[in-house]
């Protein structure tokens, strides 16, 4: 069993910031899932998913697919396109983006995803609610340019939606809190247990 730290989303984010280069971690998200318009036409209830994920941070895109290539017996001439949304911190795993419609800048956390447990759903009043349920509005995720037979998973999520992040046993659980965009990775003091 890990250990269990409360940090604040500020704590989490100095952290991110501090990791000494590729890091594999396990987080917990809780997210509104996205469901076609036909779904709230009927009346019912946003739906909440909970997913617990292992998946490695501070990755390099075109490596990864390049070495997934070689795996495979292909030729390895994948090349990322230049990113074309958000802001990337330098050095760490968070993009910024700020949306048009609010202008508000929003942190998000990449990964590239390793695992994923089967997640939970519930209705906006906690009520669960099985994946079968809502399984036909959901949306499908677009194709891959890899050229890959095993897709390279990467995926963002806004940090406010992740609630727990455990990294060299050492499980952290996230509580709300007033953030600050940092514009590069800056020396701070992390306890010396939370590296251990």
């Amino acid at each position: 069993m890990p250990q269990t730290r409360t940090i604040t989303r500020q704590q989490f984010i100095d952290i991110l910031c501090n990791l000494p280069g590729k890091a594999i971690v396990k987080f917990t998200t809780r997210t509104q899932q996205k469901l076609k318009a036909a779904w709230k036409n009927t009346g019912n209830q946003p739906v909440i998913k909970e997913s617990s994920i292992l998946g490695v941070l501070n990755f390099h895109y075109t490596g990864e697919v390049n070495e997934q290539l070689q795996f495979e017996g292909a030729a390895t001439d994948f090349t990322a396109l230049p990113p074309t949304w958000g802001r990337q911190i330098e050095r760490t795993p968070i993009c910024v983006h700020t949306p048009q419609s609010t202008q508000v800048e929003t942190m998000y956390m990449y990964a590239k995803i390793e695992e994923t447990e089967s997640p939970v759903y519930y209705l906006e009043d906690n009520t669960p609610i099985s994946a079968d349920e809502i399984r036909g509005y959901m949306y499908s995720h677009g194709s891959s340019r890899q050229g890959t037979e095993n897709e390279i998973v990467v995926r963002k999520w806004k940090l406010e939606n992740i609630t727990s992040f455990t990294y060299r046993g050492v499980q952290h659980l996230i509580q709300p809190s007033p953030v600050t965009v940092p514009e590069a990775p800056v020396a701070i003091q992390v306890a010396a247990e939370q590296h251990v």
